[in-house]
């Protein structure tokens, strides 16, 4: 499994973009706009030395986004069957395991995001029951470069049987006590939502996690 990346180096390339970005947005001379660019330039350096990447690689990823900047929205939806077993996939981009989840795409909500894509990664039809929580990224491991929210849904199955997909090569059931490696982000996020799907089993309700 590769090295979970340092969250201190990531918390601060993160904030030195932001700021950074912030000067740029609302500089008035080119002096200020060069200084802009290069902090960006070197948050991207650290970014890269944080997750073991090109430099060239993150600092296209930023330059992607040049305004005022919040963290990513994303949702995931948690599965469960009559035993108790969370449904998983095994990733495309690095085999390993997660829920099925995406970023949410613009006039969506976060619900909606978790249903879509556990179709797209795993055919089958769901509705979101309750919101499980939602994790920061800079609190727990990710190799992601953007600073992002991470909501989860209990989902509840409609119809179809999970099978593989472009993005999920291999699909399964797992046990709280039997979970295959997981993708970094999920190391903490799937044993939380193991522990509360059974407290909704059994009381009907659940208090949604969610980072102090």
């Amino acid at each position: 499994m590769t090295a979970a990346p340092d969250p201190a180096i990531l918390r601060w390339a993160s904030e030195i973009r932001g700021h950074a970005n912030m000067l740029l947005r609302y500089s008035t001379n080119a002096y200020d706009r060069e200084r802009a660019h290069r902090l960006i330039a070197i948050a991207a350096e650290m970014m890269a030395a944080g997750l073991d990447l090109p430099a060239a690689a993150v600092a296209a990823t930023f330059d992607r986004r040049l305004d005022y900047l919040t963290p990513l929205v994303t949702a995931d939806a948690a599965v469960f069957d009559d035993a108790g077993r969370i449904l998983l996939i095994q990733r495309h981009d690095n085999a390993l395991w997660a829920m099925p989840g995406g970023a949410c795409e613009v006039e969506e909500t976060a619900a909606h995001t978790a249903v879509r894509e556990l179709y797209e990664e795993t055919g089958v039809r769901a509705d979101a029951l309750a919101l499980l929580g939602v994790w920061s990224s800079r609190h727990h491991p990710s190799r992601s470069p953007f600073h992002f929210y991470g909501h989860v849904f209990l989902c509840r199955l409609v119809s179809g049987t999970p099978t593989t997909s472009p993005e999920a090569l291999a699909v399964g059931y797992f046990a709280a006590q039997a979970l295959p490696p997981l993708s970094p982000g999920h190391v903490s996020r799937v044993p939380t939502v193991c522990d509360l799907h059974r407290q909704w089993a059994a009381t009907g309700c659940v208090a949604p996690f969610f980072d102090a």
